[in-house]
């Protein structure tokens, strides 16, 4: 199957577009959260420059060599981005902001089905644009293997996010009627999403110059590092309703 590529603006169109309707969905589930507006002003601001600079930063940390060899080329330099360095990104600078208007309670629940929605319709513009946006597969003969316009079937890793992500918002409509503690929703987020990166980028074309890992795998590393506590109590309490059961 051959899938045309259309012009980069419709990504644009789309990214806009994911970024109003996660915005609109974020103030309808904001109840979740104990912020006062003076609070959220600072939060939302320090997650949106979060976001821009932690996208870029992971970006440029994909392949370090290609980013000197093109230090002249700013022009090349700010079209990429990672969509797993704008959350991280957006995640650390709210924590900072969170800090520094005195909000101690956990916040990143309200964020998450915006954001699982938002980059689902981001994910649409990237597989429309096929090639120009360099988010498809390695080639494979795979019966649903596509054409992005040069004649070489590749995983359509960008639909296979999409399901994922489909998936997991279905998922999660469920575990929010469960009584789950302030901020364990965001922290399934996470880990669920990085999980699905760092077994996909196996089979995208990028660069794996981290020991065998790129860039966004070396991060999701981290991400269990610094989840480990939490992951190793939730196993200690299934192991224990397992012995009383």
């Amino acid at each position: 199957m051959h899938i045309g590529n259309f012009p980069p603006v419709y990504h644009l169109v789309l990214e806009a577009f994911a970024f109003w309707i996660g915005f609109r969905l974020y103030l309808k589930l904001k109840k979740r959260d104990t912020l006062t507006y003076k609070q959220r002003v600072p939060v939302l601001l320090g997650g949106m420059l979060g976001a821009a600079i932690g996208s870029k930063t992971l970006y440029l940390l994909e392949n370090p060599s290609f980013f000197m060899q093109n230090l002249n080329n700013w022009q090349l330099l700010l079209a990429g981005k990672s969509l797993v360095g704008g959350i991280l990104g957006g995640w650390i600078f709210i924590e900072v902001a969170k800090r520094l208007v005195g909000v101690k309670s956990a916040t990143g629940d309200s964020f998450v089905v915006p954001l699982i929605v938002a980059m689902v319709i981001g994910r649409i513009g990237c597989f429309l644009c096929g090639l120009s946006d360099h988010t498809y597969g390695q080639p494979t003969d795979l019966p649903w293997a596509l054409d992005f316009g040069d004649g070489i079937r590749r995983h359509p890793t960008q639909i296979y996010e999409i399901l994922f992500l489909v998936t997991l918002l279905l998922a999660f409509t469920q575990l929010v009627k469960q009584n789950l503690q302030q901020g364990e929703l965001w922290k399934i987020f996470i880990l669920a999403y990085l999980s699905f990166r760092f077994c996909v980028e196996f089979i995208k074309p990028v660069a794996h110059v981290y020991y065998g890992l790129d860039i966004e795998q070396v991060v999701t590393l981290g991400a269990y590092i610094y989840y480990a506590p939490y992951l190793i109590s939730k196993l200690r309490a299934k192991t224990a309703q397992g012995a009383v059961q």
